[in-house]
């Protein structure tokens, strides 16, 4: 896997956070621990905003959604 700096973080969510799930071998998480991560991206996002982009994941079969939680599909 290789490094990506970005200089302007905001313009680039929806990468940032699809790198940021595909990026391990196995993970599972929540919209909290999702918005907590992604300040290591200097990503300070809302709750409701990362919820409409992790729907956008589910609905195209990338991530699958469990009661609590969301997984990555085929990890």
């Amino acid at each position: 896997m290789c490094k990506v700096v970005m200089k302007d973080s905001v313009g680039n969510i929806e990468f940032i956070i699809y790198n940021h799930l595909f990026s391990k071998d196995t993970y599972r998480f929540t919209v909290a621990q999702l918005v907590d991560e992604l300040h290591q991206y200097n990503l300070d996002l809302s709750p409701e905003f990362v919820q409409k982009e992790i729907n956008t994941f589910v609905k195209s079969g990338l991530v699958n959604q469990n009661f609590r939680s969301y997984s990555i599909c085929g990890r």
